[in-house]
């Protein structure tokens, strides 16, 4: 092989190489089998993205569409009964994928490789009984990937004055894997760790989305949507944490729930607790896990199957995750309406210690002491909560796992009978907000913002707040979240300039090294004109604390692209996940889509 590679070397740089086709070499000489071993080694494989509208008089149909796509043998194109349905499981099929319209109303989906596939048009009759009805099939060829060469064999519409148009076929680079998001979900911001930035959205594959005549079958994964430091993302679908549920065309039976913890850091990268859950009537059905992720490489180091401690309880209840004293504190309920709260020094994995936390420390958590588990978070390794029953009093848990109550002291208030909200902020930061509570239409009512960057080596005694500025408003105002970096703080307020007027959002950047206020625009969805022309789309932006990360400077935001198209019940829809970042708050880059996203 040595003097193989030698010849060719002397070969190329004496003489002039001859230019030829592939084809045209002996496909069992040495050369063409270097060829295949390169192309091992250095894989650049593609896949064929077609796009089909369906159209009824050249409009889109009213009522909800969708599309199965399934696999079939060659023997099977020209005798196959186009005018019924194919039962899963048909000898000579595999079901390929089932889809939801995109938000232009189109069906976009992947083929990794050539085959002959048939469609399946479905279409919503009003009835009664309602119930999903085939209006439409065809039986078309991918004959090559790399040219997109599509061959159309068969068609037959059942209903007159319908169209179902393939158009956008062409090649693409392959993933792995594609999925689509759930209708019902947002994409959320659960913190950051060592500079990446990690989102939590739901996402479905196409083959686990199976469409009946009166409804439906899917699986849901929670999906980890991370950011690093140099803004690239990848994606990890936690695909052992399933959800499998069944949907009717009058709405889904039975509620779930998929709960992603906050972050907790570990030495390695960051752990999570996870759960999903089942309510059936009066049946719940819960699975839990723990999770510590690798960022750098976004990979699982470990997995855990995890239990509530008691053995009464049936749920952990994941949002009430707080890191503390290298452990972390976390709530179990029993039904049918008792909880607790408990500390576990290692992610409830087997071998850990866990306590349970009674007296005057399990009552820092509870209803009289801290309703809201958005208002519990972590500062150099102790627990801060805001006393409701007490304005001017916070909470400590020591890493002692003891309690410690300081006075909240300002150097500025804005007036008798100021409500006060903590809120986080970043791991090391956290924040009040002070709400005047005049009378409705009072010129003098404010929100004040006054941040705290100091450490918290003395936990007893007076808690100084200083600095910070106001917002004059005249009715209703309310703080809706925030997000910071070492640098500065990233805060959302709601409010109304005036009694029964509509809601205003203030989002505001607050510079922690001159303590100046800056605003900061929410990016609007205006370019996404430019990326689908002809088609508009909500500009709303909603849950901004949720939706966007703070990566030191740079300032990104996520949006999934919407319309008011929906389904009978807002069940499904080909949703893509798009961002956008800034470094002044104002001036925004174009949208960009992130990988993996789209069926």
């Amino acid at each position: 092989m040595s003097r193989f590679f030698l010849s060719l070397l002397i070969v190329c740089n004496f003489v002039s190489c001859l230019k030829f086709a592939e084809s045209d070499l002996d496909p069992n000489s040495p050369f063409s089998i270097l060829l295949g071993l390169s192309r091992l080694q250095n894989p650049t494989r593609i896949e064929v993205e077609a796009r089909a509208f369906y159209r009824v008089n050249g409009e889109l149909p009213v009522s909800f569409p969708f599309l199965t796509i399934q696999k079939i043998e060659r023997e099977l194109v020209d005798t196959m009964n186009l005018s019924e349905e194919i039962p899963l499981g048909t000898a000579g099929t595999e079901y390929f994928g089932g889809y939801a319209p995109d938000f232009d109303g189109s069906f976009r989906i992947y083929f990794p490789e050539p085959g002959f596939y048939r469609w399946n048009f479905y279409q919503l009759d009003q009835g009664p009984p309602q119930e999903y009805l085939l209006k439409g099939a065809g039986i078309f060829e991918i004959k090559s990937i790399s040219s997109s060469e599509i061959t159309f064999y068969r068609e037959l519409y059942l209903e007159p004055n319908q169209s179902f148009n393939w158009d956008r076929i062409e090649s693409v680079p392959y993933q792995e894997k594609r999925f689509n998001i759930q209708r019902q979900t947002a994409i959320k911001f659960l913190g950051d760790q060592k500079g990446y930035g990690i989102f939590k959205t739901e996402s479905i594959y196409p083959k686990n989305l199976i469409f009946f005549k009166n409804g439906f079958e899917y699986t849901i994964h929670p999906t980890l949507n991370i950011v690093d430091p140099q803004g690239n993302w990848k994606a990890y679908v936690l695909e052992d944490l399933p959800l499998h549920l069944q949907g009717s065309i009058a709405g889904n039976t039975k509620s779930y729930d998929l709960t992603i913890s906050k972050l907790l850091p570990t030495p390695t990268g960051v752990g999570i607790i996870a759960g999903n859950r089942i309510t059936d009537g009066g049946d719940i059905y819960s699975n839990y896990y723990s999770y510590e992720l690798e960022l750098g490489e976004t990979t699982i180091i470990s997995r855990t199957t995890i239990t509530p401690r008691n053995p009464s309880a049936e749920i952990i209840d994941v949002s009430y995750v707080n890191p503390i004293n290298d452990g972390f504190v976390y709530r179990e309920e029993i039904p049918p309406s008792t909880s607790e709260f408990r500390w576990d020094s290692n992610f409830l994995k087997p071998g850990s210690t866990n306590i349970l936390l009674s007296g005057a420390v399990g009552q820092f958590f509870d209803s009289g002491g801290i309703p809201d588990a958005a208002n519990i978070f972590a500062k150099d390794g102790i627990l801060i909560a805001k006393n409701p029953l007490i304005l001017e009093e916070a909470k400590i848990l020591r890493p002692d796992l003891s309690t410690v109550s300081p006075f909240i002291n300002h150097d500025t208030s804005i007036g008798v009978g100021t409500n006060t909200v903590f809120y986080s902020a970043t791991p090391t930061t956290f924040g009040l907000i002070e709400n005047n509570l005049e009378s409705p239409g009072s010129p003098n009512n404010r929100i004040r913002f006054t941040p705290y960057l100091g450490n918290l080596s003395i936990l007893s005694g007076t808690l100084t707040l200083s600095g910070g500025f106001t917002l004059n408003y005249y009715d209703s105002a309310s703080f809706k979240g925030s997000f910071g970096s070492t640098t500065r703080t990233i805060f959302h307020i709601e409010y109304n300039i005036e009694s029964g007027g509509s809601s205003l959002n203030a989002v505001g950047s607050w510079n922690h090294s001159t303590e100046n206020y800056s605003s900061v625009i929410p990016p609007t969805t205006s370019n996404f004109q430019e990326l689908e022309p002809g088609y508009s789309f909500n500009d709303t932006f909603s849950y901004f604390g949720e939706a966007c990360f703070l990566q030191v400077e740079n300032l990104i935001c996520t949006k999934i692209m919407d319309t008011n198209r929906t389904s009978p019940n807002n069940s499904f829809k080909g949703y893509d996940v798009y961002f956008s970042t800034t470094t002044d708050g104002i001036n925004w880059s174009s949208w960009e889509r992130l990988p993996n996203w789209g069926m």
